[in-house]
């Protein structure tokens, strides 16, 4: 099995994306593709992200983005390869949560719990076969306004009826210290980690098998042509993001 990375940047930040790249490929030994996405021509937030997800490598299993203002744990892509194999290979999974989301799931002693809405895109991962499928639904039922690829992943998923898997232990953690390009002036606090594995500590030393609901989605619906009103209502959700 193998997996690859995409890191999205802008050129402010490209020195930071480009230390967490050498970073996980000191730790993976498959020589796995990790890749820096820089907006060089400052195309704005989504044109990127688009460019970051197209960047998978068409031989491996799942494709993750993270972004340029994270922290990573040790053996990154070991332990992304070791959350595929647990949640199976049709899974749609985030490699962050924060406190607040992840509390009930620590109470019940699972490592992972699912829901449809609210995706924060710190580190987000997908089968590599649902990508351009999921490109093609957004780039014609979303508007061209909502530049944040974890709403319009989010509203993909809630349409489709995928849920969409977080980990109770983070294996990225944001940096509140590093300021994003794209951060909302908005936002009053940083948004951290409930619980992150930690910069030194591996993600092989945890146990990620702990699922309290699997459902799985191996392949793509062919998804449907919607009206253009209904979209519109879509996007109305998620304008708070902008």
């Amino acid at each position: 099995m193998t997996v690859s990375v995409a890191i999205m940047t802008h050129p402010m930040r490209e020195d930071h994306a480009r230390f967490t790249r050498d970073k996980i490929m000191r730790d993976d030994a498959r020589n796995s593709k990790v890749e820096v996405v820089v907006d060089r021509h400052l195309e704005g937030v989504w044109a990127n992200a688009r460019k970051c997800w197209l960047s998978y490598d068409p031989d491996a299993v799942a494709h993750v983005v993270i972004q340029d203002d994270v922290l990573v744990c040790r053996d990154f892509i070991s332990g992304v390869e070791l959350v595929v194999d647990t949640l199976h290979e049709g899974a749609v999974f985030s490699l962050f949560s924060t406190a607040l989301e992840c509390a009930s799931a620590k109470k019940r002693g699972e490592n992972w719990f699912t829901r449809t809405v609210g995706l924060r895109g710190v580190a987000l991962g997908m089968p590599t076969n649902l990508i351009e499928g999921w490109l093609e639904w957004t780039d014609r039922n979303v508007e061209s306004w909502l530049k944040h690829d974890d709403c319009r992943l989010a509203m993909f998923c809630r349409e489709m009826g995928i849920r969409v898997y977080l980990p109770v232990v983070s294996m990225v953690e944001h940096e509140g210290s590093i300021r994003s390009v794209a951060r909302s002036p908005r936002l009053k606090h940083e948004v951290r980690a409930g619980e992150f594995v930690g910069e030194e500590r591996g993600c092989l030393d945890f146990d990620w098998s702990c699922v309290r609901e699997e459902v799985v989605h191996k392949k793509l619906v062919e998804p449907a042509i919607h009206e253009t009103a209904r979209i519109h209502k879509l996007g109305d959700k998620s304008k708070e993001r902008v």
